[in-house]
């Protein structure tokens, strides 16, 4: 699949365009449907007027060409958009994904770099076939010929024999200076991938300082450690990263991109909800409950009891939690307070999960 019809999120813009697959962060479709839907993907898009830069977008459709979708829209038929739930929709500004955008600019001025050095290879290629066939041109020619070819390119009077070395040699000129580019240009993307994975051994690094760190004081080692990092908090969240996943506390696995979407939220309600809906997913969330008793308001209508959500899935929540309000700024009884309000808020992501069930099935109903 080569072209993909997304709708960007861009504040509050969601422009639809028709891009290449290419201009997709980590995006490799084998088939139309491969693809998530409702999931947001990091695309670049250069507005009007402005500066390329690195977007969340989702996936509406997938092709081969650029004309099937162009077909599809103009036909009229509805194309679905997926609601979007379980990421943030925001700009992404980090230095990471301003490291990534580089790289991929640079491999797409390549791209370029290498088709026109293909097509020059091609005309260059037609030129000396037309040349050889040439029956001023032999291609076997003698010393006397070539000499006579050296000779007439200072002469003003050129013939039919002396054009096409001419435009060989200016092609060839032309040749010469792409291939240079060329090898510059992998040279650059090589730097930035280099670049970019010492940033992130260094990341790695910095965590196993602070699990060492951690690790120091619960013993009572009669040692400190004074770094100066954001991570001085000691976290109840152990994290474990291929740079595609992330284990937390050897018990829950996430993808990275909902990690990251979970820990930008800014409100402690949001913050609980997603990260909830990430780890259990939405069709387990929906049908449990913190307590695994019915509530009062079911009792008279005979509803029965949901399960309890799994017990070392909310203590892997639990700990998340106190880290991020920890970060925040929370501590003594603020903090106590603010981890009892832990439960309204899954409660409260149950309830709006099952009011979309019930909306969708009275939907489907009329």
């Amino acid at each position: 699949m080569n072209f993909a019809y997304v709708q960007y999120f861009t504040g509050t813009a969601r422009p639809k365009t028709i891009i290449s697959t290419s201009a997709i962060k980590n995006f490799e479709p084998r088939s139309e449907d491969d693809y998530k839907k409702g999931h947001l993907y990091d695309a670049l898009l250069t507005p009007d007027g402005g500066e390329p830069g690195c977007f969340k977008a989702q996936i509406l459709l997938l092709a081969d060409s650029k004309s099937s979708i162009e077909e599809r829209i103009k036909r009229g038929k509805r194309i679905p958009l997926p609601k979007v739930l379980d990421q943030v929709v925001e700009h992404s500004s980090s230095e990471d994904d301003q490291a990534a955008l580089r790289v991929e600019m640079a491999q797409q001025k390549l791209n370029r770099t290498r088709e026109a050095t293909a097509k020059m290879k091609q005309i260059i290629s037609e030129k000396l076939s037309q040349k050889r066939k040439n029956p001023l041109f032999p291609e076997a020619r003698s010393a006397k010929h070539a000499r006579y070819e050296s000779h007439s390119d200072t002469d003003s009077g050129d013939d039919g024999a002396v054009v096409p070395k001419k435009l060989y040699d200016d092609l060839h000129q032309k040749y010469l200076a792409l291939k240079k580019t060329t090898r510059e240009l992998k040279e650059d993307v090589e730097k930035m991938r280099t670049r970019e994975a010492k940033n992130t051994d260094m990341d790695v690094i910095l965590e196993g300082v602070n699990s060492i760190k951690s690790k120091l004081e619960s013993t009572g080692a009669g040692c400190s450690i004074n770094a100066n990092t954001k991570h001085d908090i000691v976290k109840k969240a152990k994290l474990r990263t291929d740079g595609r996943m992330v284990c937390v506390n050897d018990s829950v696995t996430l993808s990275l991109d909902q990690w990251v979407a979970c820990q930008r939220q800014k409100k402690e309600s949001k913050f609980v909800r997603s990260l909830a809906t990430a780890i259990w997913g939405r069709n387990i969330l929906k049908n449990r409950s913190t307590s695994g008793k019915v509530s009062n308001r079911l009792i008279n209508d005979g509803g029965a009891a949901k399960p309890p959500l799994t017990p070392t899935k909310l203590n892997v929540l639990e700990a998340c939690y106190e880290d991020w309000l920890r970060e925040h700024g929370a501590s003594g009884d603020v903090l106590a307070e603010r981890m009892a309000a832990m439960t309204t808020h899954i409660n409260s992501a149950v309830r709006d999960l099952g009011r979309d069930v019930r909306h969708a099935l009275g939907t489907d109903q009329e």
